[in-house]
């Protein structure tokens, strides 16, 4: 992972990158558009009523959730998201928005 990609910030990102390299050549590297939060939060009606009542009887409320978390909020704490893991064997994970 260069070191130049570790200390870049962006105001306002687009994506949520997962990216992880191992030791053993197993390296991982996820772009997710932020705009899918967005899409996400708008269309979570179209979720059926099955799969909503399935959620809810193993305790998870969409509907409550997507109320409660407002998605400008959620948006604004995704820009500041950043995890950084190096593993005793050297295994690097990084999880951050760009």
């Amino acid at each position: 992972m260069a070191k130049d990609k570790l200390k870049t910030t962006t105001k306002n990102p687009r994506f949520l990158y997962i990216m992880v390299q191992s030791n053993d050549g197993d390296d991982v590297n996820i772009r997710i558009p932020l705009i899918l939060i967005n899409l996400s939060m708008k269309f979570h009606h179209f979720i059926p009523r099955s799969a909503r009542k399935a959620m809810e009887n193993e305790g998870f409320d969409l509907d409550r959730f997507i109320d409660e978390v407002p998605t400008e909020e959620l948006l604004e704490a995704v820009k500041e998201f950043d995890v950084n893991i190096v593993s005793s064997d050297g295994d690097t994970v990084r999880v951050f928005c760009e």
